[in-house]
């Protein structure tokens, strides 16, 4: 352990670290965890299982003397129970022993006793304890009270003997003495057996320590102390004393204390049964290791140093230099967290491993949870103190990490089903399961999770009227379980006799019954499934994951499965989906049984209803023949007469709506023909005319798949329906269309029918049938009377009035209009075509358009993206092509599925521009949702990444908006995965883009690269670029060196061609940038970047400082001659072009130290009109360029501990070492001063400026000189004093 802590960074001897090799650390580790765990279970289990005195048979001792104990007393015999430590409870049919005293019984090969060796009288280990007692206590009663006692020196008188013991009373007990005593017959039997001399040295070395141990008691000057170590005030340390020693000489077969033998005030009893004596008074085996275990316990050295131990370990867990020690300890932690779970219940221990969740080592990550996933599951009841921990790790950054926690997850749920946090866990599994990023094998691990827990008929059925059913072929090999009522005061379980299959009959009797309990099973199985599924998705607010997750575990198949492979996950697919029918059964029951017994409370009543609902939409959606036998139930919802609130009937409905329109493709004929003669048109309409948007387009959405169905009447009901809606509120629209020009003017009730017309006109042209008013010839824009309306031109009918409400002045009839022809667009994404011509999509885009029609466009053109990349991945789009009669091959391939997508991605692309301004709005809202609609656009290949990637990069000092940067963050790692090379390359316009945003977006903030987050241990500093930097850079040595590269090449320090040519491009993009003046902050903010990426190597560090090191000094060598070839002509610098040196102060200097420098009289020359201020002013700004990077050299050799030596030696040519990637990483580190002035009109900064950039490359010539003094010899130095002097002499004689 002392080792382990000199290696680390806890030194709390303040001595250099030392380093340990790697293989001792890990045996050491392990060695000093099993030694732990050792000394923890033995603490354990003398905790649960002690060896003590029980007071109440004591007292009930003391009643009776020694003798009558021995003889069985007037006990009587009592009540006869089985009282063995084996565990087995009942009088079994064995050979048992009876105990004299207490008349329990034990099984006598538990207690080492056969029928041949069965002794006269025989005591159980717990009268023997009272035996023991009773013997000591009255021998050392005599010892106290005799006059002529031994006591080896004089008694005080708090060693006299109480008044009870002077008159024949009994001492009190002396736990720690008994057991001493007890240990010593013990060893005195086993050496007369054995020949070793092992055992009679060990009771000389225990009988030596104890009489050491008194012998410094007797000198104790207080009673507190003697009380204290002795255990009782009854027994004098001197007569204990006396009593060890008469035993350290006595024969082993001859002499022992005993109450019946007071020759000299000590008892002695011989150690065999012959001659008439007693035996020692010993324990069973049993005993006797409960004897061992209560020593090793309480009085060993390691019992005692144990608290200790598991300090260090627990201290070792949070070292932050070496992330490998961190990893160590929590698995040496584990070892003793296995043996004593409970102390995990400790607060500093939960703190100390808590903090490991979050650790920057995957692997210290992954400890930690195998760590509290095997606490969890020793421990149930406990697992919710760990929940939210684990729930965070299942978005662990690490892959490895994350399977560890789906494994627990997995543990838990499938062992514990009523584990409350089952909805939330299940929730944040799907997701994962879900993102199309995650690792295969994870994704696996959810799959094979949920498959067991929902979609599989065998396995265990969670309280079902308090008992758990199996189904397995392991449980039917196993012996039953029986209840308590049945095990309880039985030793075995009941014989069970077997019933033989006689007749045909019988074994036909008994195939139905396992046929009828398998399928009891399984629909129990499919309940409890249902009942987690409605749960999950009330946590999760969505059923998106859920159905995912269905579609893949019955309808997906994997890219690798091939062969038997294939063959056995459509066997698997089969028997789901055949469970999934008992699932859909239970989901309606579940309905049904909520309207039964209807909760008091409407909030859980309507919570629980919506859930159900879409839970049942999701298999509406993935297997929807299961859910077409059990429409009629759900129909009636569609009243919505339930009673809830308006937005809990539209989500209820809306979800009838979904499963009605997922149906709707499968139903016959005779299903659509009585829909269509029932009330659900009539529901539909009314559900367009009283709830809101969302619920209204899935009831346009269901009237227009049930009027379009291939075998609905084309003048049935339903079309009459659908035709009387659109005429309706067509009418409406054209009726109120020259109304006004604002219709904030006009009345709520028509401004709220207006736009409850253009969302339905939407929907209505949204969900058309497609092969209704297809006319891609031509597009005709007419005014369409409202009896005039058909199939074949609505769509160009609302595109005519949308066009003329978009232009109204209020903004909500703009954006409802906007909304109305977004959804026309998804339908006729050509008709977008002619928007774009007349200039609609400029507008609703514009920069000065209001916030809303922003937002609603975006959004827009979201929904138009994924309508069509949803209908080109459903086939829809070949189907249509397919469908279209004289269409020739060749068209067909030139033709392309994917035009509608194209043409959108296109009319997009001619925007890119804004939209890319658009990331640098004022409003997050517009931020986030032109980032929505970017990741869209990336992931369709229809916008350039490489123009793209910096405005994501930029996104990420969105310091302020936490979910921005999280979704950008998202699209960088997918671009960084894609094409790695790109990412890097476009860092530095990131960087740019990054500092141009924070400048644009929060003007009145400082600009920054660092993120600070308050945490337990402190200020946590971070760069904005950090995450991305970790999860796309980090992992690549050419990845890292190019970035470094890149951003140190803004300073334009490098002189090797790769910068040079990075330099003259991009002088010729942009010619501002010339300017350091304008450039200086913008460099400020790059080295704060550097300053602050997550480094894990040293190499890191070392390569930066060692760029510097070799570009920034050269380069400030040149300023200082440019800079003193400006002030020459103005008197400011050194007449001699030679004398380049810094060693002295210059007037600019001088001028420096006061308040005002400018009002120096020895600078009045910088007041003169050829004094050129601009070009001063660019040459103090490059100054502050390499200022600023001699900064960020000594901040990174500081926080990282780098010394000179170390940076002078890095070589970043030479291959990378394990043993050169150590970096001490610093527990807090502050905030990099990348403070710099830019200014052209303040002379007194510019004179500051100048007199840093002097004093830091004069502290650096120092550092030299320096350097090159420490590498001469002795006698060089010599011979140098000697030049110097005479250099003195020469002088003098010159003067």
């Amino acid at each position: 352990s002392n080792d382990l802590l000199r290696a680390s960074s806890i030194n709390t001897n303040r001595t250099k670290a030392t380093h340990v090799e790697g293989t001792y650390m890990t045996t050491a580790f392990d060695q000093l965890g099993k030694i732990c765990a050792q000394i923890s279970s033995n603490l354990k289990a003398n905790r649960e299982k002690p060896l003590k005195v029980s007071r109440a048979r004591y007292e009930k001792a003391i009643e009776s003397s020694a003798d009558t104990i021995k003889q069985g007393g007037d006990n009587g015999p009592g009540k006869e129970v089985n009282n063995c430590f084996c565990g087995r409870t009942g009088l079994v049919d064995t050979f048992m022993l009876d105990c004299d005293r207490c008349h329990a019984w034990f099984h006598g090969s538990c207690v080492g006793v056969t029928r041949d060796t069965i002794p006269e009288s025989w005591f159980c280990d717990e009268c023997q304890l009272q035996l023991m007692v009773m013997e000591q206590t009255q021998a050392f009663a005599a010892g106290v009270g005799r006059p002529g006692g031994r006591s080896h020196g004089k008694r005080s008188s708090r060693f006299r003997a109480p008044e009870f013991l002077e008159d024949g009373g009994v001492a009190e007990v002396n736990e720690t003495h008994v057991f001493r005593q007890l240990l010593l017959n013990y060893l005195s039997n086993l050496s007369e057996i054995t020949t070793s001399l092992t055992v009679q040295t060990a009771k000389d070395f225990f009988l030596a320590r104890w009489i050491k141990e008194l012998d410094d008691l007797r000198h104790s000057t207080t009673d507190e102390t003697i009380k204290k170590k002795s255990g009782s005030s009854m027994f004098d340390p001197g007569v204990l004393l006396s009593h060890y020693i008469d035993q350290w000489g006595a024969s082993s077969t001859t002499e022992h204390i005993s109450g019946d033998n007071k020759s000299n005030g000590h008892s002695r009893l011989s150690s065999t049964s012959t001659g008439g004596n007693d035996p020692r008074p010993v324990l069973s085996d049993e005993g006797n290791s409960r004897l061992m275990l209560t020593f090793a316990a309480t009085k060993s050295d390691m019992a005692v140093a144990f608290p200790r131990l598991l300090g260090i370990i627990v201290q070792l867990m949070s070292d932050r230099a070496v992330a490998s020690l961190r990893k160590l300890s929590v698995k040496a932690i584990s070892q003793v967290i296995e043996a004593d779970p409970t102390l995990m219940l400790q607060v500093k221990m939960r703190n100390a491993v808590s903090q490991r969740f979050h650790d920057d080592s995957i692997s210290v990550r992954e400890a930690a949870v195998a760590l509290v996933g095997n606490y969890v599951l020793q421990t149930p009841a406990l697992a919710n103190a760990f929940h939210h921990p684990l729930l965070a790790r299942l978005n662990d950054s690490g892959v490895s990490v994350r399977k560890r926690t789906l494994k627990i997850f997995r543990d838990i749920l499938v062992s514990n089903p009523s584990y409350k946090g089952t909805a939330v866990a299940c929730a944040v599994m799907l997701q994962r399961a879900a993102d199309p990023k995650e690792d295969d094998n994870v994704r696996d691990l959810v799959h094979a999770l949920f498959q067991e827990l929902w979609l599989e008929s065998k396995g265990v059925v969670p309280f079902v009227n308090g008992t758990q059913i199996t189904n397995s072929k392991a449980d039917e090999s196993s012996s039953p379980i029986l209840p308590a009522a049945q095990n309880e005061g039985s030793a075995r379980p009941a014989l069970v006799t077997p019933i033989p299959d006689a007749t045909s009959v019988g074994s036909n009797r008994k195939k139905n019954r396992k046929s009828k309990q398998k399928a009891t099973v399984a629909q129990l199985r499919a309940k409890a499934a249902a009942s987690q599924m409605v749960s999950v998705v009330k946590s999760a607010g969505t059923n998106d994951s859920l159905e995912h997750l269905l579609k893949e575990l019955l309808c997906g198949f994997a890219d690798t499965d091939k062969g038997r492979k294939v063959s056995e996950r459509r066997k698997r697919q089969d028997g789901a989906q055949q469970h999934c029918s008992f699932i859909v059964e239970a989901l309606i029951e579940d309905l049904v049984g909520l309207e039964e017994d209807r909760p008091d409370s409407k909030d859980e009543f309507s919570s629980q209803l919506v859930a159900i609902m879409r839970t049942i939409a999701v298999f509406a959606r993935v297997t929807p023949v299961l859910v077409m036998n059990h429409i009629d139930p759900i129909l009636p919802y569609l009243k919505a007469d339930n009673g809830l609130p308006m937005g809990d009937e539209a989500a209820i409905v809306g979800a009838v709506c979904d499963i009605l329109s997922r149906l709707t493709p499968i139903m016959e004929t005779t299903e659509v023909m009585q829909l269509s003669q029932g009330s659900v048109p009539t529901d539909l309409v009314k559900i367009c005319y009283n709830f809101g948007s969302g619920a209204l387009s899935f009831a346009v959405c269901t009237l227009a798949g049930l009027a379009h169905h291939r075998d609905a009447d084309p003048s049935g009901p339903l079309q009459e329906q659908l035709m009387k809606l659109a005429k309706t509120f067509y009418g409406y629209l054209t009726k109120n269309l020259a109304l006004t020009d604002d219709f904030s003017s006009v009345s709520v009730k028509v401004r709220n029918n207006v736009h409850r017309a253009l969302s339905v006109m939407g929907a209505i042209c949204r969900y058309l049938d497609p092969a209704k008013g297809d006319n891609e010839d031509e597009i005709m824009i007419a005014n369409v009377l409202p009896n005039e309306i058909s199939w074949l031109n609505i769509h160009f009918a609302c595109y005519d009035v949308f066009s003329t409400y978009l232009e109204k002045q209020d903004i909500p009839t703009k954006c409802a209009a906007l909304r109305a022809l977004g959804a026309l667009f998804a339908s006729q994404p050509r008709v977008m075509l002619d928007a774009q011509q007349r200039g609609m999509i400029a507008e609703v885009m514009a920069e000065d358009s209001p916030l809303d029609m922003q937002l609603d466009a975006l959004r827009c053109w979201r929904d138009i993206l994924l309508a069509e990349e949803k209908r080109v991945e459903s086939g829809e789009a070949k189907a249509k092509l397919d469908s279209k009669r004289g269409i020739t091959l060749s068209k067909k391939i030139s033709g392309d599925q994917d035009g509608d997508a194209t043409l959108v991605g296109g009319v997009l692309s001619k925007h890119s521009s804004r939209l890319f301004q658009m990331t640098s709005d004022q409003h997050a809202q517009i931020r986030l949702a032109v980032l929505d609609l970017l990741g869209h656009l990336l992931r369709q290949g229809l916008i350039n990444p490489m123009e793209t990637v910096p405005y994501l990069f930029a996104l990420q000092g969105d310091v302020e908006a936490h979910a921005i940067r999280s979704l950008a963050l998202r699209l960088l790692i997918i671009e960084g995965e894609k094409r790695p090379d790109m990412l890097r390359q476009r860092v530095c316009a990131g960087v740019k883009k990054a500092f141009i945003f924070q400048r644009t977006v929060y003007p009145d903030m400082d600009v920054t690269a660092v993120l600070i987050r308050k945490s337990l241990t402190g200020d946590e500093v971070e760069s904005i670029f950090g995450q991305i930097f970790k999860e796309c850079i980090r992992s690549s040595r050419k990845q890292r060196e190019g970035l470094y590269r890149s951003l140190l090449g803004l300073f334009e320090v490098g002189e090797d061609e790769d910068t040079e040519g990075r330099r003259k491009k991009k002088r010729s993009e942009s010619k501002s940038e010339e300017s350091y003046v304008e450039k200086l902050p913008l460099l400020s903010f790059a080295v704060q970047v550097l300053a602050h990426l997550p480094y894990n190597t040293a190499n890191d560090p070392l390569f930066i400082i060692y760029s510097i090191a070799s570009n920034a000094m050269l380069h400030g060598a040149q300023l200082l001659d440019r800079l003193a070839a400006f002030l020459r002509p103005h008197g400011l610098s050194p007449a001699d072009e030679v004398d380049d040196s810094v060693e002295d102060e210059d007037e600019l200097e001088q001028a420096s130290k006061l308040k005002h420098p400018s009002r120096s009289k020895g600078i009045v020359a910088i007041h003169k009109s050829c004094f050129d201020i601009p070009e001063f002013a660019e040459l103090c700004a490059e100054g502050a360029s390499v200022v600023l990077l001699l900064r960020l050299k000594e901040f990174l050799q500081k926080a990282y501990n780098l010394s000179e030596t170390r940076c002078i030696e890095f070589d970043p040519n030479r291959k990378e070492r394990i043993a050169d990637k150590a970096i001490c990483v610093p527990d807090s580190m502050a905030v990099f001063n990348g403070n710099v002035v830019a200014s052209v009109h303040d002379k007194d900064a510019l004179i500051r400026q100048y007199t840093e950039f002097r004093q830091i490359m004069r502290s650096i010539d120092d550092m030299k000189l320096n350097d090159s003094g420490c590498e001469s010899s002795s006698d060089e130095s010599h011979r140098g004093r000697k030049r110097s002097h005479s250099s003195e002499e020469e002088d003098n004689e010159n003067n």
